[in-house]
């Protein structure tokens, strides 16, 4: 498994020992895009008036939100081969509405956009906030700890992450290099390794078998 790399600003939350009076540096981890979402007012005010359930329901509805952008930005068309989706085609992102939380983070793992790590935690994010949030009946009361720790996976496995490369179809890049649109293998290497590590050995493989 590799090691993983998180971004600078995620540096800002490792200095929090109280979530509520370090909320500033908590926001300043994640994106900037996001650090005005009236969602993070709420889940700071819902975590003062001990309401630990809404809190952690309103962080990882922007967490989705933003794993439904990130396979956006990717592409959506490879999404649904990464599902084996059988629904109603999705070309957009209303569309990802209606696939499941599980079916996004597991889709999303299965293009790269998400390491092995984050697929493991954010499942278990899940969980927490299906059994233990105002989403439904919950199985019992969470208490501040866990709470912080499941908004600190949010953050640390979705919302501190840049968006992904466009996803590349391996049968693009054999096009172009049939067509010998691309000057040498620099620029070669550069668009290869501007994919997930996860996908950078079968396009290399492809190369391989259509080239040699």
């Amino acid at each position: 498994m590799s090691e993983l790399i998180l971004p600078d600003r995620f540096k800002n939350i490792e200095k929090v020992d109280n979530f509520l009076a370090g909320w500033e540096n908590v926001k300043l981890a994640i994106r900037p895009e996001y650090r005005g979402e009236t969602s993070l007012e709420k889940a700071r005010v819902a975590i003062e008036s001990g309401l630990n359930d809404a809190a952690i329901n309103y962080i990882w509805n922007l967490a989705i939100f933003d794993i439904q952008k990130k396979i956006v930005a990717y592409g959506i068309e490879y999404f649904s081969s990464a599902i084996n989706w059988d629904g109603q085609p999705l070309k957009s992102l209303d569309d990802l509405r209606e696939v499941k939380d599980y079916q996004l983070i597991t889709g999303a793992y299965g293009l790269g956009i998400i390491p092995d790590e984050a697929h493991f935690f954010l499942q278990q994010c899940r969980e927490i906030r299906n059994n233990f949030s105002t989403a439904h009946f919950p199985m019992g009361d969470i208490d501040k700890f866990e709470t912080f720790n499941f908004i600190k996976n949010c953050i640390k496995y979705v919302l501190t992450f840049d968006m992904p490369a466009r996803g590349l179809q391996i049968k693009d890049l054999i096009e172009t290099l049939t067509l010998e649109r691309l000057e040498g293998p620099d620029e070669i290497n550069a668009i290869i390794e501007s994919q997930s590590e996860k996908i950078q050995g079968p396009i290399i493989h492809n190369l391989f078998s259509n080239f040699i």
